[in-house]
């Protein structure tokens, strides 16, 4: 039990082990959740399992004013998400609301998540030919387009976006895990106005949000 927290320890470190790793997914955990103010413990019976249990201080001046429905994976994609928003700080205008273009399930909860925090309201689109209908019905303020995604790709959908009138000067934010020296050109030339490859840094994102929103 006290080696569990210890950087690149492995419990077995035979060449033959069956489980693999470095001896640092714990040591994280512990550290990012020690920074938020809370603890990690654990409890392990031989031969039934182990159950580690995170506890994390409720800041109460971080409440949001307005409760978010959770979102089940299953239902996620359905129209209903259209009207999980939070609401808007004042630099933004109240009728404004981001487009997020992604099929990707776990960066859709991280970026949904983290704009939602910051004030922004987020509507999804699940591929590229949804977004351009979600575009057209509803004109966003700002369109994050993920690049690779089923039916059509991101680039594509750009085009037909930029074929709208009423879309024409919409910011789109291209986002892309195949950061290659051509790709910005190449989203550019499509009509995207900024680039950014994945990982995307959140705190750069957001502020680049806020410039073309308050534009």
């Amino acid at each position: 039990m006290g080696k569990l927290f210890q950087t690149f320890v492995q419990l077995d470190s035979s060449l033959s082990r069956h489980y693999e790793g470095t001896g640092l997914g714990l040591v994280l955990v512990k550290q990012i959740v020690e920074m938020h103010g809370g603890q990690v413990t654990v409890v392990s019976e031989l031969g039934q399992g182990s159950c580690f249990k995170v506890n994390l201080p409720w800041k109460t001046d971080l409440i949001l004013e307005q409760e978010m429905d959770l979102w089940d994976s299953k239902t996620l994609w359905k129209g209903a998400i259209s009207n999980n928003f939070l609401s808007t700080p004042l630099s933004i205008r109240p009728s404004s609301y981001i487009l997020l273009a992604e099929d990707n399930l776990d960066n859709v909860a991280t970026l949904a998540d983290y704009l939602q925090a910051r004030g922004f309201r987020v509507v999804l689109a699940k591929d590229g030919l949804e977004a351009v209908q979600q575009a057209i019905a509803h004109p966003p303020s700002l369109i994050l387009m993920d690049i690779q995604m089923p039916n059509m790709d991101g680039l594509e959908a750009i085009r037909q976006i930029r074929l709208h009138p009423l879309l024409m000067h919409v910011p789109i934010i291209a986002l892309t895990a195949l950061p290659m020296s051509e790709d910005q050109e190449r989203c550019r030339e499509s009509g995207a106005n900024d680039y950014l490859a994945k990982p995307v840094r959140l705190n750069h994102l957001a502020h680049l949000i806020q410039q073309y929103i308050r534009a």
